[in-house]
């Protein structure tokens, strides 16, 4: 872990926010800046659903699509 001084101040206005795609097909995840700030010491992200349904690969190469409900709230 590099030394707490050399950290910077990390601010994120989620107005400027960019959402980019990700491990998992229905979700997408927002960087907030934490692993620059710390000299890479620590990594923070926001996930959010994306809308997209969840799709499940079969044994035989085929694909599906899984429903689920997913609260907004």
């Amino acid at each position: 872990m590099s030394n707490t001084k050399d950290w910077a101040f990390s601010h994120d206005v989620a107005t400027a926010a960019q959402w980019t795609p990700g491990l998992r097909e229905i979700f997408e995840y927002r960087d907030l800046g934490i692993k620059q700030g710390t000299k890479g010491d620590y990594v923070a992200h926001l996930i959010r659903h994306n809308g997209n349904e969840p799709r499940t690969r079969c044994s035989n190469g085929t694909s599906m699509t899984a429903r689920s409900r997913w609260s907004t709230s």
